[in-house]
């Protein structure tokens, strides 16, 4: 039998080396895998416990409210094309021009291309009217003589001083009556330009702000039945009778005389009224109204309750500009507030009739009693405990291992 001899170049395979790569290319994945789970456990595990500390929970109703604002309805004093000169939300004094109408398009532009003209001359007259020729000539003869007048005092020449100061005094008048003759013209081209702006006022009416307050565009038609000198107390029904509807002027559009075309609001005057729950609050108090839907909380007076119709009528001192603009709105009326050690609604349990939570520390949970002072959607003020407590949360792997006792 003849053995096969290996030559130099013959291929050797070892299989011994590749079956120890291959279990390394199991095992680190394995332990990867064990590295993130228990990492996972931990971070799961860390949910399952609370820790206790100061909170605060409030007592509050929801109702449907009314909005009674001092606000004044502008008008249009004609019929034509509107523009409006102010913006929503903008503050504006006495007088301030809120938007004009255009009557007659046509003759608006030749009023105001005479205007630009007559502007013009006036311009060109006042500067003009130190630096003509003829006052030039008076200015520069005035100061010729007032010089010589100097040369003679000084050498002591009477005569000839009084005779150049009555030349003196003649240039000086003669000066005077010119510019009289150039300010008359200009006061006749004032008073032109003047009669033609009042023109343009006829085909352009420009309409200022009786009061002084916060520009609004949305206009429901309670501005003068629901005002603050004609406040009373209203029925449940009365105010949800109240329809909210609002319609807003578009800018650069034809206006009816008469038409409504915006609002001032008073926001340093502005009323509350909504129902109440009987004996949760009381008049002279203040309270925290908070507007959900505007995400809004404000400080409110209440002046007046009214026991009949159980309604109580709020006052706020300075309001935003997102309650200005509404009517009817839901109103969360805070009564009272709760301060202490707060846990999770979830961490609450009953034990043998009696609730408590579950205190955890060094791998043990144990019952502790305590008596709930508030409670709200999320959370409970408790008495028994204190700040730092850690308390297991009623679900979790570590609730299933260490709750039960």
């Amino acid at each position: 039998m003849k053995r096969m001899r290996k030559g130099t170049g013959a291929k050797v395979v070892n299989f011994k080396p590749k079956k120890k790569k291959q279990k390394s290319r199991l095992i680190l994945p394995l332990l990867s895998g064990l590295f993130l789970f228990l990492i996972l456990f931990l971070r799961g595990s860390a949910k399952d416990i609370y820790i206790a500390r100061e909170e605060k929970v409030e007592e509050f109703f929801t109702s449907g409210a009314l909005i009674v604002k001092n606000e004044k309805v502008i008008n249009s004093p004609a019929s034509g094309r509107l523009e409006v000169l102010v913006k929503a939300g903008e503050r504006v004094r006495v007088n301030s021009p809120l938007f004009k109408v255009v009557t007659d398009e046509e003759r608006k532009m030749l009023l105001e291309k005479d205007l630009g003209e007559l502007q013009e001359k006036l311009n060109k007259l006042k500067e003009q009217s130190e630096s003509t020729l003829t006052i030039q000539i008076l200015n520069k003869s005035i100061q010729d003589v007032q010089k010589r007048i100097g040369e003679a005092r000084s050498k002591g020449q009477a005569e000839k001083v009084a005779v150049l100061e009555k030349e003196l005094s003649r240039l000086k008048g003669e000066k005077q009556k010119a510019v009289a003759e150039s300010n008359e013209a200009i006061k006749v081209l004032e008073k032109s330009l003047e009669n033609q702006k009042k023109k343009l006022e006829e085909v352009e009416p420009v309409v200022l702000s009786p009061v002084a307050g916060i520009v609004s565009f949305n206009i429901d038609g309670y501005e003068d039945l629901l005002r603050p000198e004609g406040l009373k107390c209203l029925k449940s029904e009365e105010i949800k009778g109240v329809v909210s509807r609002q319609e807003s002027a578009a800018l650069s559009q034809n206006v009816k005389v008469n038409q409504a075309v915006l609002k001032i609001v008073d926001n340093f005057s502005l009323y509350v009224i909504a129902p109440i729950l009987e004996g949760d609050i009381q008049p002279g108090r203040v309270y925290k109204l908070r507007f959900p839907q505007l995400n809004i909380e404000l400080k409110a007076d209440l002046i007046e309750t009214c026991e009949d119709e159980q309604t109580g009528v709020f006052f706020i001192k300075e309001a935003p500009m997102e309650l200005l603009d509404l009517r009817k709105v839901n109103v969360e009326i805070i009564t009272r507030v709760h301060r202490g050690i707060g846990v999770p609604n979830s961490a609450i349990v009953k034990s043998n009739g009696q609730e408590g939570v579950f205190l955890y520390n060094k791998g043990r949970s144990v019952f502790r009693p305590v008596r709930v002072v508030a409670r709200d959607d999320k959370k409970t003020i408790v008495e028994g405990l204190t700040a730092g407590d850690r308390v297991l949360i009623k679900r979790g792997f570590q609730w299933k291992l260490f709750s039960k006792t």
